[in-house]
């Protein structure tokens, strides 16, 4: 059964239409590379990440994006599980990524002043943000 699936799978992906073969690419972009980027951020795995990466590298070059260096110090805090961050209690599956934190942090403050409502111009409220 499993090679008569696998075999549907390359035929859509390489002989059926360029329609089949754009969706193809579609769910292997969100069903691995995106959800698999999600799990190693909530876990903080840093392995799991570089995996997921991996797999994602054609995508990058296909957008222009290929600007990555690599850095040993940045490399070893990574395999410590510093690439995500953790807001509430330890749990196995609470972590997220540094830049949705700091949206949610940020957005959260501000959303809980009136200076998102309305913009101040006291020095206190000014120097606060």
């Amino acid at each position: 059964m499993y090679q008569l699936w696998s075999q549907y799978l390359e035929h859509l992906r390489y002989e059926n239409s360029q329609l089949s073969a754009f969706w193809m690419s579609y769910i292997h972009l969100v069903g691995d590379v995106l959800l698999g980027l999600i799990h190693a951020s909530r876990e903080g795995n840093w392995l799991l990440h570089l995996y997921v990466v991996r797999h994602m590298i054609s995508w990058c070059f296909a957008c222009d994006k290929f600007n990555y260096v690599k850095h040993p110090d940045v490399h070893r805090n990574f395999m410590e599980g510093y690439f995500s961050v953790q807001l509430a209690s330890k749990s196995l599956f609470g972590m997220t990524f540094v830049d949705h934190t700091i949206e949610v942090t940020v957005n959260k403050d501000k959303k809980t002043t009136a200076i998102m409502t309305s913009f101040s111009l006291k020095t206190r409220a000014v120097n606060r943000f």
